[in-house]
């Protein structure tokens, strides 16, 4: 889906957030460890950033309905939920003009488009804030 989006750090740690266009969605982002060994990419999630309560309202994109009104809460899973997934390879995007890296996830493409991560970590979510989509 359009907007999905993994960060992998240096240090191991993860985030994935879902699509901002899905206004509908309940969990926003997952966090945890990564490793990647024998062509397999393994994640820890141990924490999950949802929204709960709020009111269904029209969607601005193209949801069944958005939440508005929701509060932010962050979830610390115990115990963690751990996934492995195949990766075939990691390529050079050379039908892409610009000849990104990319990699397949679960059949899913996803392109590697900087070292900086504070590029896309701008507005950090604090456990209470107000959510509308």
């Amino acid at each position: 889906m359009d907007g999905q989006r993994f960060h992998f750090f240096e240090d191991g740690n993860y985030i994935f957030e879902y699509s901002q266009f899905d206004e509908s969605k309940r969990v926003l982002s997952e966090m945890g460890l990564w490793s990647f060994e024998n062509s397999i990419l393994t994640l820890i999630m141990n924490s999950k950033i949802i929204v709960e309560g709020g009111e269904q309202v029209e969607p601005f994109f193209d949801s069944e309905y958005a939440i508005e009104n929701g509060t932010i809460r962050i979830i610390e899973l115990n115990p963690p939920e751990i996934s492995d997934y195949a990766i075939d390879e990691i390529m050079q995007d050379i039908e892409n003009s610009l000849g990104f890296l990319k990699m397949d996830i679960n059949g899913i493409s996803y392109w590697k488009f900087t070292d900086e991560p504070d590029m896309y970590l701008n507005n950090p979510v604090e456990d209470g804030d107000n959510y509308s989509a």
